[in-house]
């Protein structure tokens, strides 16, 4: 695949520009060991240095000197700040210089060189509140594509009765086939004639399905469930005669829910992670230390990151479709929606993801103290303070000796 199906929009601390082309630079820092009148030398390897990243911005139009100085604004701020770049995404970077360009050929634009170096990502708390951001109004996803379907109808059934009446049973019969697809029990569909209602209506269905409290593990239900949300417009495509507007919203019955089902995942795993952070407490207050672990959630962090992976995909390919109309404005605003509906998506998982790290144990191969443990596994001795907590049968934390397993965090 090209990088320019994967191009993403170019910003630094918010501020949107413009980029032609980028450099992306890649050093090592060598140390060069060389005996007097020798022509020989040992070389040795010191580590990567950090990236380098020129970039070549432009403004143009009418507004671009105010656009210009947005960008002037954020580069002369002091400090770190957020990249993305157009190919590899969101980066900490702290800006080396700019340099601005106009020339008389060209009156109403400027170019930019920009140099940024790649700084070190801010540590993360491990510690974050179980509170999820804000749920995912899904129903907005649904709005456009539903609309459209609803004047289509309208349309149709002024025009050509006769294909108003089979189009409206050909939906009826394919509703009832994805009921019977994803194994919900429905016998009549209600309210076929508003296209809204009932693509919610499937939604929510959808959502409710999907259990926890068997002995079949979480992820494989949500696999299984997930794969058959992909073939829900495959039962509206019927013949040629279906009209646009149904496959339309059929494609995006797809990617809506699975998107829903995620959500089912995510809600589960939030209240798995509550549960546990109440039982820890409680286990905290008593003297009885052999209750201190925590009950697995029923996803780690790796699944939930399989999770997020396929959801973007899927957001992806509707993106895809949309893009694929040509001159449509409902297209446009429903790109809008959906890269809307990804940044959530994405911001949930990760929250679940920084919650809590997977628990796990680490072997001391020399004696240290615990500080010098949390400075080596996480370059941030404050930990040190978490890793007694998790070890209360550790009496001398500052002598751990050679060979003691010690509980801490997964990195």
């Amino acid at each position: 695949m090209a990088w320019e199906n994967e191009l993403q929009d170019a910003s630094f601390r918010g501020v949107l520009f413009e980029c032609i082309s980028t450099d992306d630079t890649h050093s090592k820092t060598l140390a060069i060991h060389q005996s007097p009148y020798s022509d020989d030398a040992e070389i040795e390897d010191m580590g990567n240095d950090p990236r380098k990243i020129s970039i070549q911005a432009v403004f143009a139009g009418d507004s671009y000197l105010s656009d210009y100085y947005k960008l002037e604004a954020a580069l002369n701020e002091r400090g770190s700040g957020e990249l993305i770049h157009p190919i590899f995404g969101i980066m900490n970077v702290q800006v080396i210089n700019h340099t601005v360009r106009h020339d008389e050929q060209n009156y109403d634009s400027c170019m930019i060189s920009i140099e940024f170096i790649k700084a070190k990502t801010e540590k993360k708390e491990v510690f974050l509140d179980t509170e999820l951001t804000e749920e995912i109004d899904l129903e907005s996803v649904l709005t456009n594509p539903t609309t459209a379907l609803d004047l289509a109808l309208e349309k149709l059934k002024i025009l050509d009765n006769n294909k108003f009446v089979s189009t409206i049973n050909n939906i009826r019969t394919s509703l009832q086939n994805v009921y019977k697809h994803m194994g919900i029990g429905k016998g009549f569909i209600e309210n076929i004639l508003s296209p809204h209602t009932w693509a919610v209506g499937l939604i929510d269905d959808i959502t409710n399905i999907l259990s926890f409290d068997t002995n079949i593990s979480a992820m494989s239900k949500w696999r299984d469930l997930n794969n058959r949300t992909k073939t829900i417009s495959s039962f509206f495509d019927s013949d040629d005669d279906t009209p646009n507007e149904v496959k339309d919203l059929a494609t995006t019955l797809n990617t809506v829910s699975s998107i829903a089902v995620t959500q089912s995942v995510i809600k589960n795993t939030q209240r798995e992670m509550t549960e546990n952070k109440t039982n820890t407490s409680s286990n905290n207050t008593s003297s009885d230390t052999s209750n201190t672990s925590n009950k697995e959630t029923s996803l780690t962090a790796e699944d939930l990151a399989v999770v997020r992976q396929q959801s973007r995909n899927a957001i992806n390919e509707l993106i895809s479709y949309e893009r694929s109309k040509i001159n449509s404005m409902e297209a446009v605003a429903q790109v809008k929606e959906l890269k809307t509906l990804a940044d959530q998506v994405h911001l949930q998982i990760q929250a679940l993801i920084d919650i809590r790290p997977n628990l796990t144990k680490t072997t001391i191969l020399v004696p240290c103290t615990v500080h010098w443990l949390a400075h080596y596994l996480y370059e941030d001795m404050s930990r040190a303070s978490e890793i007694r907590r998790l070890n209360p049968l550790i009496r001398n934390h500052s002598l751990l000796e050679n060979g003691m397993e010690v509980a801490v965090y997964a990195r």
